[in-house]
C-alpha cells in the first residue's frame, strides 16, 4: 500500500520552463502591441502626421529587458514553483496582481515622459499595454494550467497522501473521497489509526522519512484529541501540506484558512512562512 521514496524526477518538475517561455513571449508581444499603438495612434495624434513604425534599437532593447522584468516579478511571487499546485483561479489572481503592480512600475519608469497631447493619451497607453499583457499572459497560462489540472485529476500527477486519525474516521474520509469527481487526484499511500500512534508515535515520523509524501490529512477533528498536537508537530516537522477535517468551531473562529479540494471541505493548517520566490531571493542575498 505504501511506496518508498522515488529517486526519479517527477514529471511536472520540468514544466516551469513552459510557463517561463510563454510569459516571455506574452511580455514581448504586449510590448510590440504598445509600440504599434503609440506609433499609429498616440504620436500621429500629437504631431499631426504619420509616424514610421519600423522598430528601432530602443524597441529591440525593450523586447529583451521587459520580459526579464516580468520573469523576476513572477519568480518572486512563486509562479514558477511547484506547478502541480497551480489552478486557474490562482492564475487569474496572480496575473492581475502582478500586472497591476509591475505594469505601473514600468509605466512610470519608461513611459511617463513620453510626449503626448493630453493625459488621456497616457491612460490609453497604459490601458492598451496592461490589457494586452494580461490577456496574452492569462491566455497562455490558462492553457498550460488546464493541462496541469487535467493531469492531477486524472491521477497521473496525483498528490501522495497519508490519513491519520481514528480508524472509522479514516474509513469515512476514504468513502467520501471515492464519491468526489476528483478522487483520482489523491493517491492515498497509507492510513494510520489513533491506536497505532498512541502505541508508537515515532512510527509516523519513520514512515515519513521513508516515503515521498505531498499531503497528510488528519481525519479526526483536532479539537477532540489533545494527543493530536503531537501528530501535528511530527507532520509539520516533515514539511508536508497538513490538512484537517474541520469542526464547527474551526469555521466560526476563523483562525485558519479553509479550502475546498475536489468537493471535500478541509482546513489547511500548513504554516506557509516565506513564499517560494522570497525563499529564492533570501538564498541569493545570503550567498551574495
Amino acid at each position: 500500500m505504501a511506496a518508498p521514496k522515488a529517486s526519479v524526477r517527477p514529471l511536472w518538475s520540468g514544466w516551469w520552463w513552459r510557463y517561463l517561455l510563454l510569459d516571455g513571449v506574452a511580455a514581448a508581444l504586449a510590448w510590440t502591441t504598445l509600440f504599434l499603438f503609440r506609433k499609429t495612434v498616440i504620436e500621429p495624434r500629437r504631431f499631426g502626421m504619420d509616424i514610421d513604425t519600423t522598430p528601432d534599437e530602443n524597441f529591440w532593447l525593450a523586447v529583451v529587458l521587459v520580459p526579464l522584468f516580468w520573469w523576476s516579478v513572477y519568480a518572486l511571487m512563486g509562479m514558477y514553483a511547484d506547478v502541480r499546485r497551480r489552478h486557474r483561479g490562482l492564475e487569474v489572481r496572480q496575473v492581475i496582481r502582478a500586472s497591476a503592480i509591475g505594469g505601473v512600475v514600468l509605466f512610470f519608469a519608461l513611459l511617463l515622459d513620453d510626449v503626448t497631447q493630453t493625459h488621456v493619451d497616457h491612460y490609453q497607453t497604459l490601458g492598451v499595454w496592461l490589457g494586452s499583457h494580461m490577456g496574452l499572459t492569462l491566455s497562455g497560462r490558462w492553457f498550460w494550467t488546464s493541462k496541469v489540472v487535467g493531469h492531477v485529476q486524472s491521477g497521473a500527477w496525483a498528490f501522495t497522501t497519508i490519513l491519520v486519525g481514528r480508524k472509522e474516521d479514516n474509513a469515512q474520509f476514504l468513502q467520501e473521497l471515492e464519491e468526489t469527481p476528483g478522487h483520482a487526484g489523491w493517491e492515498v499511500l497509507a492510513s494510520m489509526s489513533e491506536a497505532e500512534l498512541e502505541a508508537d508515535l515515532g512510527k509516523l515520523g519513520r514512515w515519513l522519512d521513508e516515503h515521498a509524501l505531498d499531503r497528510a490529512v488528519i481525519t479526526t477533528t483536532v479539537s477532540k484529541r489533545e494527543a493530536m498536537l503531537g501528530w501535528v508537530a511530527v507532520l509539520e516537522g516533515k514539511g508536508v501540506e497538513l490538512l484537517v477535517v474541520p469542526g464547527a468551531f474551526d469555521y466560526m473562529a476563523g483562525t485558519v484558512r479553509s479550502t475546498n479540494l475536489f468537493g471535500i471541505p478541509l482546513v489547511n493548517l500548513s504554516r506557509t512562512g516565506l513564499g517560494p520566490g522570497m525563499k529564492a531571493l533570501k538564498r541569493f542575498v545570503d550567498i551574495v
